[in-house]
């Protein structure tokens, strides 16, 4: 299970991270290379701006470990 939170990119109101979208898809690669079942659960983000670039890119990391 992958708590996907977005609160860690950079210009989040609640958070103090600085990641960027290409950082959730390095993510994403790096959980989908151990090859296990994976559901994820978004749980944070609160700028919707983020939410936007940060989810394609994620999903973008794990379709091209997968494939």
């Amino acid at each position: 299970m992958l708590s996907t939170g977005f609160d860690i990119l950079r210009g989040d109101p609640t958070g103090t991270f600085s990641l960027t979208p290409g950082s959730m898809e390095k993510i994403g690669q790096r959980v989908a290379t151990l090859g296990l079942p994976l559901l994820m659960v978004q749980e944070g983000g609160y700028n919707l701006c983020n939410l936007k670039r940060g989810l394609p890119c994620l999903f973008r990391g794990i379709a091209r470990a997968v494939l």
